[in-house]
């Protein structure tokens, strides 16, 4: 609700959250920034509770603790919070990422047996990611946790701790080569 901040609010589809939430489902936006992230969910209905910004910058879209998004699917939702990573993923984008904020690493990464040469993240985006992963396990419990595999797991909405969507459905592949063991303080350097 700040000057140019990015409420969903009264736009996207979100309902009131009955329990405290246990999960958190990162996602990337396929979008070229938040604010377009931003756009594309409020016109489809959808919602997340936020999107970390190419710069770094996390934009707010929904109350972490009082709204439940529509972001992961199914029963997932209910006992998650929802992170979009801005990336429109694909290498064609490079050029565009480059004139703005210098060239984003471009990565391999495997999901549910599937091989995928994509744009990786930004450092400053990292870097949030972390900081937002230990303040949610320090303000909600949300342990610092995620499954070893990269591949779907049984009763996703069970899980406690952070999961990709890739975790919740073969479909997806977000957010492929997502540093999960940096952001969750498993491993000390975050290396592309």
């Amino acid at each position: 609700t700040e000057a140019n901040g990015l409420s969903l609010i009264g736009l996207g589809d979100y309902r009131v959250r009955t329990r405290q939430p246990t999960l958190v489902v990162w996602h990337w936006d396929v979008c070229l920034g938040a604010v377009s992230c931003h756009r594309v969910l409020s016109e489809r209905g959808l919602s997340s509770h936020g999107c970390i910004d190419n710069d770094g910058t996390f934009y707010q879209f929904l109350d972490l603790h009082k709204h439940r998004g529509w972001h992961a699917g199914g029963p997932a939702n209910r006992p998650s919070i929802g992170i979009d990573v801005s990336n429109a993923v694909y290498k064609k984008y490079q050029p565009y990422y480059t004139k703005r904020w210098g060239p984003r690493p471009e990565i391999t990464a495997v999901t549910n047996g599937r091989k995928h040469s994509l744009l990786g993240y930004y450092p400053a985006q990292i870097e949030t990611a972390k900081q937002l992963a230990h303040f949610l396990e320090d303000y909600m419990s949300i342990p610092l946790k995620t499954p070893e595999e990269a591949n779907t797991i049984e009763k996703p909405e069970r899980f406690k701790g952070h999961i990709a969507h890739y975790h919740i459905t073969a479909r997806k592949w977000d957010v492929a080569g997502f540093p999960f063991a940096y952001v969750l303080g498993q491993e000390e350097n975050y290396n592309v």
